[in-house]
């Protein structure tokens, strides 16, 4: 669906002169990514403020997007199930947020910093098949990535003992689920190229 809206988007550009015939795989991938990417904030929106948790998912997000812009992680086949899978770790965290104690978010607070460290350590960065990384970018976002997850795990601590749990627990779920992503991504890797080789 959003590939046939950048196409229409794309031609129409086209017709007007303004983008170039040769030029038009380009321009259809990033409309295709420019729609997905708008529909994605919307629901995301959407879900937040219905549930009233704004503030939760802003800082969800935006640990989800840092960790996420150096490291990679799983790309879904389809962006429908890419929305949903976004979707589902939104609500789950909302529900992390709004069931648990201080007391179990201090211990979860621990375990999904630690997973991520080990996690990015093995296995950041994810390249996808689209955006291929050569050896010096490839070194470059092994470095962010784990800058930022030390980074963020030492903050984190810090914000943690001093009170403002319920503000980074849900910015830690976030990078936490881009760190679990990567591990996933990984299996599926490695299954695939199992089933090439029988």
């Amino acid at each position: 669906m959003y590939n046939s809206m950048a196409k229409k988007l794309t031609d129409f550009f086209i017709l007007k002169k303004i983008i170039k015939e040769e030029e038009k795989n380009v321009y259809v991938y990033c409309f295709e990514v420019m729609i997905s990417s708008f529909v994605y904030l919307v629901l995301f929106f959407t879900i937040a403020i219905v549930l009233k948790c704004l503030l939760q998912s802003i800082l969800f997000l935006t640990g989800f997007w840092i960790i996420r812009s150096v490291a990679g992680g799983y790309h879904a086949k389809t962006y429908t199930r890419c929305h949903v899978l976004f979707m589902s770790n939104q609500i789950f965290m909302i529900l992390l947020c709004s069931l648990l104690t201080n007391y179990t978010k201090h211990i979860l607070l621990f375990i999904f910093l630690l997973i991520s460290i080990i996690s990015i350590f093995v296995f950041s960065p994810v390249e996808h098949k689209n955006n291929k990384h050569n050896s010096k970018q490839i070194k470059k976002f092994k470095f962010l990535s784990r800058f930022l997850i030390l980074f963020i795990t030492i903050i984190s601590l810090i914000l943690d003992r001093n009170g403002f749990t319920e503000y980074i627990f849900p910015f830690v779920i976030g990078s936490f689920s881009v760190s679990f992503s990567l591990i996933f991504e990984k299996l599926k890797d490695w299954r695939c190229k199992n089933e090439e080789v029988q």
